[in-house]
């Protein structure tokens, strides 16, 4: 049970909110906020104050969230399996989406007006309030907006073109159609009152003079800049921006000297350095703010005093951001993100303290036969073993809980690297065959929002082999000594027996010499 400090019950935690049982034996609340359970069957981590909150299936939303809207002060999520509505919570319980009856088939935009929430469906234009087909269509209403100019006046986005509605005499009436457009689903409206479509396969398309019979209709496609595929048109500071899905790539209006095309826009690549620009969608809510939905790399852009945008880093990098359908900021309210995963809301009240501080652990090393020399505790063991362990495991961890799978690692082994590792997902490094020295292992942990852990250190010795040690080089040293010695003994004895040997040669000599000159001397008398 928890409950706020005045003892008013917020929520009833059980099994049908996802534990495993519900005998709770033990409490903990960790650095993060997290309540740690310790249940009959396992632990159990609750984020009681979390920022992103998540229904689906199981909380009663079924189906590809396609769009949210807030009518007359409730949500309401248009799905593949049709319109739903979040119903209030009962005491301690969370809430849960109730389907709206009367529609039952596959809808993509929601519109509140004062005359009741339309929805766009398969089959037509749906009032959810009175559950009124507004107005058959035999196919798709892809896109629901009301004109800024004129709110009497709706556009709608068709499979097979675009749509004109006024209220007038109480009523709905389609005042206008436009059959030679493919699968209009987005619409902008800008400021000089010209529509923006954008559809599939055919680019995007402005419509300046809508109102009129004849309006002018320029198409852009791959000849003007914009990639193949799905465009969509979206409104970025006053200015009519296409996101296309072809490389998730935002491209803005460029005016030639010749013509106008559309270029790739750079505004906010600086803030996605990990995707090189790629956006999997973005939405500007009522304060400027840009919402970026890019995987690691989400966060919002707000706008800066002295011109363009400061960057922060959001808890969307948790959530999964691929295939959204759906990104909507309600004024002074939360983010809302639809998609096949469901629907996700977003406290944009929540802030990330870029200063916060969270260690990272070396929990243990290991030798590639599996023995274990350091458990993750100072003077486990002596930092030093013998040169036949030279090859190691370091396991290490970070206490981080926001998409600890997401978690990011880099090491260093001063003594062996020259620098820092590249940031990778794993939680151990393996370094074989290290020489004998001395070694320090660092490690730091960088969090799916980007804040960067203290480091941990290891410092080790490993020690030379026996054929190393000091000892066999003494040993080394003696032996050679008495090489040398030898060597020189040997080298003296030789030069010894030349000198006697010379000698006698220089005796012989002398012989040689002393018998000719008597020859000569007898000869002559």
């Amino acid at each position: 049970v928890l409950l706020d400090r005045t003892g008013r019950l917020l929520r009833i935690l059980n099994e049908a909110s996802g534990l495993r049982d519900e005998i709770v034996r033990y409490s903990y609340v960790d650095r993060q906020g997290g309540l740690w359970l310790a249940l009959s069957n396992g632990l159990a981590r609750v984020e009681t104050g979390a920022p992103l909150s998540y229904w689906n299936k199981t909380s009663g939303l079924d189906g590809n969230v396609k769009e949210v809207a807030r009518h007359q002060g409730r949500l309401y999520a248009a799905t593949t399996q049709g319109v739903y509505s979040l119903a209030s919570a009962s005491e301690g319980a969370a809430p849960r989406f109730l389907p709206c009856p009367g529609i039952s088939t596959q809808c993509w935009a929601l519109l509140s007006t004062p005359q009741g929430l339309l929805a766009g469906c398969q089959g037509g234009l749906y009032n959810v309030d009175d559950q009124q087909l507004i107005l058959p269509h035999n196919g798709h209403v892809l896109e629901v907006v009301r004109s800024r100019r004129d709110t009497t006046l709706l556009y709608l986005g068709l499979d097979e073109g675009l749509a004109r509605l006024h209220f007038t005499a109480g009523q709905w009436t389609e005042v206008g159609r436009r059959d030679h457009f493919d699968s209009v689903h987005s619409i902008v409206e800008d400021a000089q009152g010209r529509l923006w479509t954008g559809t599939d396969g055919e680019g995007v398309f402005r419509l300046q003079a809508v109102l009129s019979d004849d309006p002018v209709i320029t198409r852009f496609g791959v000849a003007d800049g914009l990639p193949f595929g799905t465009n969509r048109p979206r409104t970025v500071a006053g200015r009519v921006m296409v996101w296309a899905d072809q490389g998730a790539r935002l491209f803005r209006l460029a005016a030639g000297a010749d013509s106008v095309r559309f270029v790739p826009d750079t505004t906010f690549d600086a803030f996605l350095p990990r995707r090189s620009g790629s956006i999997e969608y973005l939405t500007e809510d009522d304060r400027g703010r840009v919402w970026i939905a890019a995987g690691a790399d989400s966060g919002v852009a707000q706008p800066a005093a002295e011109g363009g945008y400061t960057w922060a880093p959001t808890a969307l990098r948790r959530a999964p951001t691929r295939d959204i359908d759906e990104m909507h900021v309600e004024t002074g309210g939360p983010l809302w993100v639809g998609g096949p995963h469901g629907l996700i809301r977003y406290d944009t009240n929540h802030s990330l303290d870029p200063s916060t501080s969270y260690p990272v652990r070396i929990r243990r090393i290991t030798t590639s036969a599996g023995s274990v020399f350091y458990h993750g505790r100072p003077g486990d063991l002596p930092a030093e073993w013998p040169y036949r362990d030279n090859a190691l495991r370091f396991a290490f961890a970070a206490p981080r809980y926001d998409a600890p799978g997401r978690t990011q690692y880099r090491v260093r082994l001063d003594g062996h690297d020259d620098d820092w590792s590249a940031w990778v997902n794993e939680t151990d490094k393996d370094y074989t065959d290290l020489w004998e020295g001395r070694y320090v292992f660092r490690v730091e942990a960088r969090d799916v929002y980007g804040l960067v852990s203290r480091e941990d250190t290891f410092a080790f010795r490993i020690l030379p082999p026996w054929y190393r040690g000091w000892w066999a080089y003494s040993l080394y040293g003696l032996a050679f000594a008495a090489l040398v010695a030898a060597y020189v003994r040997s080298n003296r004895k030789k030069l010894q027996r030349e000198r006697a040997v010379s000698a006698r040669l220089r005796e012989v000599d002398k012989l040689k010499d002393e018998f000719l000159a008597n020859t000569s001397h007898e000869l002559r008398t």
